[in-house]
């Protein structure tokens, strides 16, 4: 698990690996700075294809605009 604080914007990344797929244990983290104006992110490592997956996000994101 990887943390990084953005005090100037308020904002906390939290990476977890492969391995750490469990958020058990980021409830209070996310409680502690959520109380104090903070954004948390948690982002998970995942196996699927990556390039494939964003190719189809930005695929719906354009339809939508374009409704």
């Amino acid at each position: 698990m990887e943390i990084n604080i953005c005090e100037d914007k308020k904002i906390v990344e939290v990476w977890l690996g492969s391995g750490e797929k469990s958020d058990v244990g980021l409830a209070g983290l996310y409680e502690w700075y959520n109380s104090r104006g903070y954004l948390v992110a948690v982002f998970k490592s995942g196996g699927e294809d990556l390039v494939d997956l964003t190719a189809g996000l930005l695929l719906h994101n354009r339809n939508r605009l374009a409704i």
